[in-house]
């Protein structure tokens, strides 16, 4: 490591002001144009608005868990209230003004999203300065296409907006523009973090990296002046500012736990990072796909087409990483601060381990990232130097075209914005409120089984009013204690069977009795070994079914939601209230007695645990 002064800014021309505000409305309109989408496939949100919801309505937080029936005795360590009451102001405020009020709430996630990505432009604008304001605005737009894939109306964008915001003032006092004193107000900046999101720990990591930073740079200077010949002592390395970062960091940990859950914050997380089942079922804390692991070779001019027009959604990052790269060799291995390598080093290997992580990289590696590019950008002749703004306002005004009318996940963000727009904040397939309807309608008995995956928005429709879940996805509160008991159930296995690693000490019957379960909601096509079970079963009875939107023709039966009730003396007045409503609700469609022989007579092979 060999560290070596800081870049200083070039000094402005008279179109610098001009080029900087050009840039910044477009970074403002890019970061817009990725948040500003409908929900798809994305659970959580709904059950952080019914939390929030319920917190409005009864003016204080849940002790115990509200949403399940099976965690209900449970203790629920809820840290994240104010990030749920502020999403549910903004629903209300999205009806009230006469809008969907999901509208209201993409919309604030949006602007969230914008400032987040703001202040990573202020970072990356504080090693090279306003002349060079569109090379930071580049930096920050890639910073939030890198994180798009994690960008959602949830918690964690706080945790963005605050981790940029912390490094920001962290960098700039390290420069010596704002005084140590300052610095004493991220200590009221920690509980409020605490209070909207866990990742809060990012506070302390955050403070603690500088002044890990700062003894390893006093180090090197006293090893130094020892070796010149210089009379140095301890204190030349325990000096002032290290030992006032070190109790800045106590104090950022104490205010992190001023929060419903205490202590107890730290150590919610090793529910799902430490269980290896969870581990295997929660894809964001997969490592990060590489760089061509989504290449799709079978679609003519596949390559242009995968790079060009759908690149796949890791591709930023790893073209970022690899820039980085190159430019600290060409840089030879120096960075400003040894804080700048403590963060690029840690953040960069959370963000391949973790892809739910490579926010934080994006916002840690701004800085960085500027220095060297700066360092480069200082060897141009003083010729090619008056081109650098133009040439990188014309790089971000590319890149603003390409990430939000160019790339296509199904549709590109510019359509998205477009739906948004026109109301289509939402997807019916992916949150079905017929099948809610019919399931309030129905009257059906307690103890709800469905399927974890689609829990969010079965929360916001039922919970806990109408139905209780049997679990859901909220990991850091069950740990995989009941997520291990609906796959037994899902997989249809017996005891003694072997799921994930581990014997199966109580079968799918067992699970469904002891817990008194009386209607399942599943998908045959998600789950086929429980459907090929119920089937072959007399216990139990399909009554409703509901196709989503987009199922295919020939498929339809086992795309649909199917609900099942235990085949009691309930279940023809069930099957019949059942009837009804799917006749009102669907009249063009097979009522699902005729579908349900048809299935009887198919089929399916069985899923394998």
């Amino acid at each position: 490591m060999e560290l070596h002064r800081q870049n200083q800014p070039a000094p402005e021309t008279g179109t610098s002001f001009l080029f900087l505000l050009i840039a910044r409305l477009l970074l403002i309109l890019g970061v817009f144009g990725l948040a500003f989408v409908p929900l798809r496939g994305s659970q959580d949100e709904w059950w952080h608005l019914k939390t929030g919801q319920w917190i409005w309505q009864h003016g204080g937080l849940p002790t115990n868990d509200i949403f399940t029936y099976t965690g209900e005795a449970m203790r629920w360590h809820n840290h994240e209230w104010l990030s749920q009451l502020g999403f549910y102001g903004a629903f209300r405020l999205g009806e009230i003004a006469g809008a969907d009020g999901l509208l209201g709430l993409i919309l604030f996630k949006a602007l969230v999203v914008v400032a987040a990505f703001y202040l990573v432009a202020m970072l990356a604008g504080q090693r090279l300065g306003s002349r060079l304001g569109s090379v930071a605005c580049v930096i920050a737009l890639v910073a939030a296409d890198i994180s798009r894939r994690t960008i959602h109306p949830r918690p964690p964008i706080f945790s963005y907006l605050l981790f940029a915001l912390f490094l920001l003032m962290l960098y700039a006092w390290k420069r010596k523009r704002i005084q140590s004193r300052t610095l004493w107000l991220l200590v009221p900046l920690t509980v409020l973090w605490a209070n909207l999101h866990g990742m809060v720990l990012l506070s302390f990591v955050a403070v603690g990296a500088f002044a890990a930073g700062e003894f390893l740079e006093n180090t090197r200077t006293w090893w130094h002046d020892r070796w010149a010949g210089e009379k140095t002592t301890w204190r030349d390395i325990v000096n002032r500012p290290f030992l006032f970062l070190c109790g800045l960091t106590v104090a950022l940990i104490i205010a992190a736990m001023a929060q419903p859950s205490g202590y107890h914050l730290f150590f919610l997380g090793r529910n799902f990072t430490a269980d290896p089942l969870l581990q295997q079922i929660i894809s964001e804390m997969k490592p990060t796909p590489g760089p061509f692991a989504l290449l799709d070779a079978t679609r003519p001019w596949w390559l242009i087409d995968n790079i060009v027009a759908s690149p796949p959604g890791f591709w930023t990052f790893w073209v970022a990483l690899a820039l980085i790269f190159v430019l600290f060799l060409r840089n030879r291995f120096r960075l400003p601060y040894a804080a700048d390598y403590l963060l690029l080093a840690f953040f960069t290997y959370q963000a391949v381990m973790h892809w739910r992580l490579l926010p934080l990289f994006a916002i840690a590696a701004a800085g960085p990232a500027a220095s060297l590019i700066m360092a480069q950008l200082e060897t141009w002749s003083p010729r090619r130097r008056v081109i650098q703004p133009a040439l990188f306002l014309l790089l971000l005004t590319a890149l603003v075209g390409w990430f939000n009318f160019t790339v296509d996940e199904n549709d590109t963000f510019f359509e998205r914005n477009i739906d948004m727009i026109q109301g289509k904040s939402d997807n019916l397939s992916d949150y079905p409120a017929p099948l809610m309807d019919y399931i309030i309608a129905a009257d059906l008995p307690d103890h709800m089984f469905s399927d974890s995956n689609y829990c969010g928005y079965a929360i916001w429709r039922l919970s806990p009013e109408h139905h209780k879940l049997f679990t859901d996805n909220r990991f850091d509160l069950f740990g995989s204690q009941f997520i291990r008991k609906e796959l037994t159930v899902f997989y249809a296995a017996m005891k003694g069977d072997r799921i994930s690693g581990k014997i199966v000490q109580e079968g799918w019957r067992e699970i469904l009795d002891r817990n008194n379960v009386n209607f399942m909601v599943f998908r045959p096509v998600d789950r086929p070994s429980l459907h090929q079970a119920l089937i072959a079963s007399t216990e139990w009875r399909m009554v409703y079914y509901y196709v989503p939107p987009e199922a295919l023709p020939r498929q339809w039966p086992y795309e649909a939601n199917h609900v099942w009730v235990r085949n009691n003396e309930q279940a023809d007045a069930i099957a019949a209230r059942s009837e009804a409503i799917f006749k009102k609700q669907f009249p063009r469609q097979p009522v699902p007695e005729r579908v349900y022989d048809i299935i009887r007579k198919q089929q399916q092979t069985p899923e394998q645990p």
